[in-house]
Formats: structure tokens, C-alpha cells, sequence
């Protein structure tokens, strides 16, 4: 996983959410939002904060093949008003990503596969040093870096980061990269740009799995 950096949340969401709310006299909820061109704006706002990138697994994303996500996922409840899923979840921005739909759009992995697991165990994509609770293998596995960290071990777990189709293209990813490195400098410059998005405002599919690789093995 990749720190997700959230943006302010832009004018003109607040702006039609505010316009729902006074013209329906409630607040709106994710289907009044869903399928207008507001909608639309908002997975390429989402998808451009994470540069292409599946909030979870860091597999590349179009907008075509993923969705829009809710880390706390909007059907969940909670009746005592001190809880966090107290809260109308359904269009708060900070609670949305963009998150792929598996393999081919079979739900085997990230976004759609946790959505009846409660989220509150997981990590956040927002969360600091993110990258930091895991390491990887060079056929890319991934577990958590401490074997004391359970949150990540849930997160992989319920994501099902682990999945087959995912290690199968982070050891492409890792390969692809490691067939560059001829020196340290090389690497160093390998490292510098999978950390960075590109010209088109896109980081590398599973960069992060591809920067530790480079950080923590003899190449």
C-alpha cells in the first residue's frame, strides 16, 4: 500500500451536496450522487490525488475499472453517536478512494472484497508512513514487516493483497525494475522515480512493492 495524500475537498462538492440539501431538505446520500456528472468529475478528482493507482494493492487504474470506495463502508452503522460509523460516511470525501475491481472485474481482491468486513480494523490508505507496516518478497509476496503489527496482517488479510494474481504481477513489477540496476546510482535513480509520479500525473503500478525490493535486497 501507498500513503494517499487527501486534497481539500473541492468547492464544487460541497457546493452540490449543499444545493441537495436545501432543495430536498436532507442531506444526500451516495445513490442521489451516483451516476450524475458530478459523479463522474469525482473519480478523476480521486483518481489524479492517487495518481492512477488502486488505493489498496497499487495496481494501475483507469476509472473505467475500479470505483469509487468507502474505506468506512457506507451500509455501516453504529447507534452509539460518540462512534466514527455514527457518522453519514456515505459522500464525506476523506472517507472516499478510488479502488480497483480485482482480476478482470471479479472482486478477488481491494475494494469490493472487504465491503462486509468492518473497516475500523484495517489500516487507512491516508495513514502516515503506510509503507513502513510492510515488506515484500522478490516473487512478491507481501506480509506485514513486524510480526507484533495484526493490523497489517488484517489489512492483507481482508484485502486479500496476498492473492495469486497479485503476486504474480508485483514479481513482474520487481523483475521489470531490477533488469535496470547496474550500480548503486542506478538504483538510487530507479528508487527516486517510482517514488514520483510522471508526466501524465501517474505513479507505477505496486511502485511501493517495487521500492522496497530495491531498498532492502542486494541487486
Amino acid at each position: 500500500m501507498k500513503q494517499i495524500i487527501k486534497k481539500p475537498e473541492p468547492a464544487w462538492f460541497i457546493a452540490w451536496k449543499d444545493n441537495f440539501c436545501r432543495i430536498n431538505g436532507r442531506d444526500p446520500l451516495y445513490g442521489d450522487f451516483r451516476k450524475t456528472q458530478e459523479w463522474q468529475d469525482l473519480i478523476q478528482v480521486l483518481l489524479q490525488e492517487q495518481g492512477y493507482i488502486c488505493c489498496y494493492c497499487m495496481k494501475r487504474i483507469e476509472g473505467w475499472d475500479s470505483h469509487i470506495e468507502h474505506f468506512i463502508p457506507r451500509n455501516i452503522r453504529n447507534t452509539d453517536p460518540h462512534s466514527v460509523r455514527a457518522e453519514n460516511v456515505e459522500l464525506k470525501y476523506d472517507n472516499m478512494f478510488e479502488s480497483c475491481n480485482g482480476e478482470h472485474g471479479d472482486w478477488s481482491h481491494c475494494g469490493r472484497y472487504k465491503d462486509r468486513e468492518d473497516s475500523l480494523m484495517l489500516l487507512s490508505p491516508t495513514e502516515e508512513k503506510l509503507d513502513e507496516h510492510f515488506r515484500y518478497t522478490m516473487d512478491g509476496h507481501i506480509t506485514a514487516a513486524s510480526d507484533l503489527d495484526s493490523q497489517a496482517m488484517t489489512t492483507i488479510r481482508i484485502l486479500n493483497l496476498d492473492s495469486f494474481e497479485l503476486k504474480r504481477h508485483r514479481q513482474t513489477a520487481i523483475y521489470t525494475a531490477v533488469r535496470n540496476v547496474y550500480d548503486q546510482a542506478s538504483k538510487d535513480e530507479l528508487i527516486q522515480l517510482y517514488l514520483s509520479k510522471d508526466d501524465e500525473g501517474a505513479f507505477a503500478p505496486f511502485c511501493m512493492a517495487v521500492v522496497w525490493a530495491l531498498q532492502n535486497y542486494k541487486i
